[in-house]
């Protein structure tokens, strides 16, 4: 490993690329609770988000939060794409939690469920093609929208068309 995080950056030591993605997910989340986070929100890096909804969202109400989505194998659960909120309690379940899903969403949702705990659903995380406007209130839309690829400048003109 050779690259030097930045000051703002955390590297969590897991392979970088899709077949690792919920071990991934789970350091990640592991790492916010070594951190005392009352909450974490972990969207896609194809994802925009507004931050200023993001952080004034009705999140902190509760455990498991953002697009719901649903499974015959796995049932409810919230989507990873657009993002979704876990709060400390939460984390504190998947944290130690062994893979058994290839899917990180559903690997989450299978834990949840076990738990107890109900997928919250809110219409502010969407897929594309409905996008976070000056009219509406969405927070975060995950733009790679199959079959369509996605590109790093769709990032920059959904900021653009926001900040017009």
């Amino acid at each position: 490993f050779s690259y030097t995080p930045k000051d703002d950056e955390v590297v969590l030591h897991v392979p970088d690329d899709y077949m690792h993605h919920v071990y991934k997910t789970r350091a990640a989340h592991r790492w916010g609770a070594e951190q005392g986070f009352d909450y974490t929100f972990k969207c896609d890096t194809d994802t925009y988000t507004v931050l200023e909804r993001l952080v004034s969202s009705d999140f902190s109400q509760h455990d498991y939060s953002g697009k719901v989505g649903e499974s015959p194998e796995r049932g409810r659960f919230v989507s990873g794409g657009c993002g979704r909120w876990l709060s400390k309690k939460a984390d504190q379940l998947i944290v130690n939690e062994p893979v058994t899903f290839w899917a990180e969403d559903g690997w989450i949702g299978t834990i949840m469920k076990k738990h107890g705990i109900e997928a919250h659903h809110s219409d502010r995380y969407v897929d594309a093609p409905f996008f976070p406007q000056k009219d509406n209130d969405i927070i975060s839309v995950h733009l790679s929208c199959t079959p369509d690829i996605y590109e790093t400048k769709m990032m920059y003109e959904m900021h653009r068309q926001l900040h017009a």
